[in-house]
């Protein structure tokens, strides 16, 4: 996979696709510019070989319509004050205006507006990828976070112009990598969240290759309900039981840890709770009970294992986060991986939010800027979009 800095790029017009798909306010601003500032150093590069950059990203999901919240400008102007320099805003991603515009090279960087505004984006439209990929010379990817996605601006314009990754996705690919391949050890791989389904595979191959797999969520839900636990009315993903119930064994010799004590309530109202909130051992809960959270005396366990770690691994909260009241086990891992001696590693939309909102990522030691991509690439080293770069 050729870089930036494996090709001549001298005043170039090159098409970066990124990835600012940030929660935004109701102004329609970035809540956070944690991806923006990520990318900085591959844009300003790419200015100092005197080029003119294209930039095109997606926000939010808007289903190939026209919503105005959705719209870039929030993030074009983001960028504008990072990088010190004016971003030209454009009204649309293709069309002769858009193609007029950049064409007068009154600026040196241009902002498209939402590709998902275009359902040729997500239907990887072949007459979409043309029309982007007339807007530079050499297309950029340095969109980590959206490289597992088979779009037309993430793989059917690398197939009609030169394709190269960005300095963001090459730092991603070679930490990932390091920590799928060559990991230190003991190694400890945390997982939570949800969609175990599309988790299955990573986890069945982090039980071989990490020396701890601590779990939460409703991840933990579905393994405990394959166990033989009783989880109420937790919610689970039955299309994977018999799946999971593959990973139960590992449970014996200590490899995979599931909780011991869990936090209930009776199911929630549209994230309200709608009665109180318990702790009990992992067993006791009532047939009317959801879990939520990992309990008190899992999170202690769960920190003891992270404190005698050389490498943590993190993705997805361990509890219903968007609830106060089960927020406390996703805390202690926080807490654990801010202690520990160990290298960690986490990446995740809601963990990494999380972490911000705990004030905790600057002492991680790498925070991915991929969610599902991270997940994808862990599990087998590949991404479509990268897998597009190389061909």
């Amino acid at each position: 996979m050729k870089t930036i800095k494996d090709i001549d790029l001298k005043n170039k017009q090159v098409l970066v696709r990124v990835d600012f798909n940030e929660p935004l306010d109701e102004q329609g601003n970035p809540l956070d510019d944690y991806r923006i500032k990520a990318t900085l150093p591959t844009l300003e590069y790419l200015l100092g070989q005197g080029c003119r950059l294209v930039l095109m990203t997606h926000v939010g999901r808007p289903d190939g319509k026209v919503i105005e919240k959705y719209r870039t400008t929030g993030v074009a102007r983001a960028l504008e004050r990072l990088l010190k320099r004016p971003v030209v805003k454009l009204d649309d991603c293709v069309g002769e205006k858009v193609k007029s515009t950049i064409g007068n090279h009154e600026a040196d960087v241009y902002f498209l507006e939402n590709l998902r505004f275009h359902p040729g984006e997500e239907a990887n439209d072949e007459g979409f990828a043309k029309q982007l990929a007339e807007l530079g010379e050499i297309y950029v990817n340095d969109a980590f976070a959206n490289s597992h996605r088979d779009h037309a601006s993430m793989t059917g314009v690398p197939k009609l112009i030169p394709g190269v990754a960005g300095l963001l996705v090459e730092k991603e690919v070679a930490k990932l990598s390091s920590v799928r391949d060559n990991p230190k050890h003991p190694f400890t791989f945390v997982l939570g969240g949800s969609k175990l389904e599309t988790k299955i595979k990573l986890l069945e191959k982090f039980v071989q290759i990490a020396d701890n797999v601590l779990v939460g969520g409703r991840v933990a839900n579905t393994l405990l309900k394959a166990s033989g636990s009783e989880v109420g009315a937790s919610k689970i993903e039955g299309k994977v039981l018999s799946e999971a119930a593959t990973l139960v064994p590992k449970v014996t010799d200590a490899k995979l840890m599931l909780p011991i004590d869990v936090v209930v309530s009776a199911p929630l109202e549209k994230d309200k709770l709608s009665g109180p909130a318990r702790d009990c051992a992992v067993g006791e809960v009532e047939g009317g009970e959801a879990i939520y959270d990992i309990g008190p005396r899992t999170a202690a366990k769960y920190g003891e294992v992270i404190s005698d770690s050389a490498l943590v691994l993190w993705n997805g909260p361990l509890g219903h986060i968007e609830v106060d009241k089960f927020q406390g086990g996703t805390k202690g891992i926080i807490e654990s991986l801010q202690n520990t001696p160990a290298e960690t590693v986490v990446g995740g939309g809601e963990t990494v939010d999380f972490l911000d909102e705990a004030g905790a990522r600057d002492n991680i030691d790498f925070v991915s800027t991929g969610g599902g991509a991270m997940l994808d690439f862990l599990a087998d080293g590949k991404l479509v979009a990268l897998e597009a770069l190389e061909k």
